[in-house]
Order: C-alpha cells, then structure tokens, then sequence
C-alpha cells in the first residue's frame, strides 16, 4: 500500500489578523470564538495571549546564528558584491564556520560547517535583499588594465591612507602577501651523462605534487612566519617536528588555503609576530585583488587589531604586488638550487613534504630580503606611494585580437538587427506601436490575444537586442542609486565562480571610503565576532 507522506499546513493568517485578534479578546469576546473568526488555530491565539510566545518567535528549533549576526552576513556580502568582489556560497559558509567556532556555539553542523539546508534556508531569510546570479565569464583581453584605472586606484587608496594619516609611515608598517606553489620534484631537464646514452632517468616522487605556501613580507624585507599548506584531515607528527620555526603548517581537505586558513593565519601567526616585534599600528596589508579567501571575521579582526587590509587592483599583480614583482623569480631559482643540494645530500633521494619547509627555509636565505623588497615595494608604487613608479608600457594594450573582436560583436549585432528588423516588419504598423508604447509604460494595454505576440517581440526585439530596437525605453540601473562607489565607473566584471551571491540593497552609512579597503566593522553593536 502506497502511503502518502503528510503535508505541513502553513499559517494561513497574517500578522495583522493576529494584532486583530489579540485586541478582539482583549475586550472582552471569546478566545474560541475570536479564533474561529479570523482562522487562526486556538491553542495559537491563547499561547499568543497568554504571553507564552510573542511575535518574533519562529517555528523550528532556535536559530544558529541571531538575527542581528545574520544581518551583518548580509550586509557584508552586499557590500563586496557592490565593490566589484561577489561572495560564492563557500565564502559565505567560511564566515558561518568561524563565527560559530569563536563564538563556541553548539551547532547541528559537522565540524561547524553549515549544511545545504541551511545555506538555503539563509537565502530565503533574506530573499529581498540577495540572491544568486551567475556572473558573465570575460576573456583576459576583455579584462584588460588601463592605465587610468590604475591611477584611478592610486588615487582612491592615497585619500583612504590619508584621511587614516597612513601616507607616509615606516617601511616597516607596510606589507604585502601572497601565495605560491612549490614543486618537490626537480624540473631540471640537462643532466651529464656518459656519451652515447640515449635514455637519461630522473628517479623521483609525483614530479606534479607541490605544496602552496603562503608568504607575508615588508618593504624592509622582514617576513613572518610562512604557511605552509598539507592536504588532510590531521597533520603527521613528522611534518611538525621537522618545520622550521620561520614556517607555520595548515592544513585542509584540498591542500589549498580556505578562507578559515587563511583567517587563522592573520589573527594567531601575522598580528602576534607584529606584537612580538614591536611592529607600530596601524599596519598596511596589501592583498591579491582576486583573493576569495575574505570573510566577515576577518574582515573585522583587521578592523579591531588596527591592520589595514587592501585589496591591489584586480588582474595588475604583475605590476602592483611587490612579491609577485620582485621575491618570487629568485626565489624560484635559490629554491631550485636548494633543492638540488638537498638531493645531493642525500644521496639523491627525492624531497618529501616532511623536508620541503628546510629547504624553501635555505633558499630565502640565500636571498637578501632587505634589498629585493625595497626594489618590489619601489617598483609597484606602494613604497614611497606613487602612480608614477608604475612602468604602464608592461600594460596589455588593445591588440588585434581584441579588434577582431569588437568586429566579431558589431557582426553579431548586425545580424541580430536583421532579424529584429525582418520581424517587425511582419507586424502592422498599428500593433506595432501599440508594442512600443507598452514597452515604455511597462504595462500591456492592448488586446489579451495580442499579449502573447508583444511578450515575444518584447523578448526578442527589445531585451534580447536593445540596439535594434527604433526606440530608446529609459531604464533605472538600481545599483547606482545605491551606493556612490558604484557610480565612480563601471565595475570590470572578471571570471568567478558560477552561482555567485549578487547584491540589491545596502546601507551606505556602513561602508568604508573605498571599495578596496577590505577591513571594517559592518557590525557596529556587535563586538563578540573575531
């Protein structure tokens, strides 16, 4: 026998007829009859009077986070959304997972993480102010950087510095951080071998497997200890005690920093190191433009600990990030030879992951910091700040791939407005206006048997191809009556990952000078979240 699984009835009455009923049995009617006037259950009405449950009291079990914490998620995803930086649904859960974690909340959640049920449930909390969009993937020659948007950055960054009082601070306040990957096997092709052996073999571990780390450094080439990133659950205790002290392990399913590493880094490695060694706050911490790994927590942590975390503008760090510049191409080449020497050492063994800390440890050695960080941080323009220092002809210009093309678009719209064209043409001229003229008011005043065909043409001849169209309907952009960051000039839109949170509303009284200014308190009344 086929049963049927049981449907959950929805109230079915509003607030109001709450409110209504309540004052009803207030003067004096009965509570059952009152109930069954304005259809509301009966034990809801008395609990409901009886002062047993109040307004704000939902169905289900309590709620993980409170509605002022979920408030605050919300509006810091609106803002990045606005800045041009959309969060995705891992970014979102990542804050969710610390904020639970430092609060020590007891959650349902496996390791604190929240669930798919409850990421939805969270979009239909707050269904009015966000909502999933996916965003249009651009090719690099369609994203490339102008030399006025860089001197625009400049600009923006230099005002935020300076209503801070933090133009022209020591050297050694100013920091810059980034990640790398590191290969454990050697990628030396040329080896001496005896004349007139044709086959030469390298034996070696996963000549693919290599370990992300994460280094921070300032202008004076001081430079906390590195994060070094391994894939799993725990972490072998032959890792640890083999890490040299410069070098810090984390560890996560993948093996890449996550937005919960990378937050742990900043508050228990890179502000206790500033501590310890008399660094002066406010700092300045420049970050990749791209980096996903942002979270409310941090966001805020940064805003109390007085570390000023910037965003470098996106797609320029082979311009503007001093590491990117400067550390990393002789780094590579020390690391190489470091790794040649400890195979050598050891009989040719191949390096392990237990070892690859000692070794990236000698090859900064190698290296004098001081004098390579002074070159990147001058070189970037981030020390002394200047848009002059920037070298614009290493800029992608406009090549003939790109106006191939524009050409190929003006193609494409040309042959839309063929067939746009060819379209209305089969439409009287009446109608037609008709159509134009619902089009601009936005409501259909025409026959219902004539709905259908205008829902077509507006699809296919307006929407779908607005510059066929004979006609300009003026449309409100939304996002420019929002927020003034949004009005400065088209946001580039770059590649991110599908179904990513876009933004509709925001209160512009939360949100910093600049859209790249990444630490800040959006929760005013709220001081337990770090």
């Amino acid at each position: 026998m086929i049963t049927m699984a049981k449907t959950r009835k929805e109230k079915i009455y509003s607030d109001d007829d709450m409110s209504l009923a309540i004052n009803a049995v207030k003067s004096g009617k009965s509570l059952r009859q009152v109930a069954k006037g304005f259809n509301i259950p009966f034990s809801t009405l008395r609990s409901r009077c009886n002062g047993t449950y109040d307004s704000t009291t939902t169905k289900g079990p309590c709620p993980v986070l409170t509605k002022e914490e979920e408030d605050g998620l919300a509006k810091w995803m609106i803002h990045r959304g606005i800045c041009g930086y959309p969060q995705t649904k891992e970014q979102l859960l990542d804050s969710v997972q610390i904020i639970c974690k430092n609060l020590k909340k007891k959650t349902p959640f496996i390791n604190n993480r929240p669930s798919r049920r409850w990421y939805n449930s969270f979009c239909k909390r707050h269904k009015e102010l966000l909502s999933l969009r996916t965003r249009k993937k651009l090719t690099k020659k369609r994203v490339t950087v102008t030399e006025k948007a860089l001197r625009d950055w400049f600009k923006e960054i230099a005002n935020h510095l300076e209503s801070k009082k933090l133009l022209n601070i020591n050297p050694t306040r100013i920091f810059n951080l980034d990640e790398r990957a590191f290969f454990l096997a050697s990628n030396t092709d040329n080896f001496i071998v005896k004349k007139g052996q044709k086959v030469v073999s390298n034996l070696c571990n996963d000549d693919k497997f290599c370990l992300t780390t994460l280094l921070t450094c300032n202008t004076e080439g001081q430079m906390p200890p590195g994060l070094i990133m391994f894939k799993g659950v725990k972490l072998p205790a032959n890792i640890t005690k083999f890490l040299p002290n410069s070098f810090v392990a984390g560890k996560s399913d993948s093996g890449w920093i996550t937005g919960k590493s990378f937050y742990d880094y900043i508050v228990n490695i890179f502000y206790p190191w500033c501590v310890t060694n008399k660094i002066e706050f406010p700092v300045i911490l420049y970050v990749d433009g791209r980096s996903s790994h942002l979270t409310l927590p941090l966001s805020k942590f940064c805003f109390d600990k007085q570390i000023e975390l910037i965003s470098l503008y996106p797609d320029a760090t082979y311009l503007m990030q001093p590491l990117d510049v400067a550390l990393f191409k002789p780094l590579e080449k020390a690391y190489k030879d470091s790794l040649m020497d400890w195979c050598q050492d050891h009989s040719g063994e191949s390096l392990n992951k237990e070892n690859f800390g000692t070794v990236l440890c000698k090859a900064l050695n190698r290296l004098d910091l001081k004098k390579i960080m002074n070159n990147g941080f001058q070189v970037s323009g981030l020390y002394p700040f200047s848009a002059d220092a920037i070298n614009y002809t290493k800029l992608l210009g406009c090549t003939s791939e790109e106006n191939d093309d524009k050409n190929e678009d003006a193609a494409q719209n040309n042959s839309s407005n063929t067939h746009a064209n060819f379209f209305e043409n089969q439409i009287e001229h009446e109608t037609l206006d008709l159509f134009k003229k619902s089009a601009i008011t936005g409501v259909w005043s025409g026959l219902e048997k004539d709905r259908g065909l205008y829902e077509f043409w507006l699809k296919t001849c307006v929407n779908g191809n607005s510059s066929s169209s004979k006609f300009n309907i003026q449309q409100t952009n939304i996002s420019d009556s929002l927020h003034p960051l949004s009005k400065k000039e088209n946001i580039e839109m770059h590649e991110v990952p599908d179904k990513t949170t876009m933004i509709s509303k925001v209160d512009e009284s939360d949100m910093p000078l600049s859209k790249f200014v990444l630490s800040y308190n959006i929760l005013n009344n709220d001081n337990n979240i770090r």
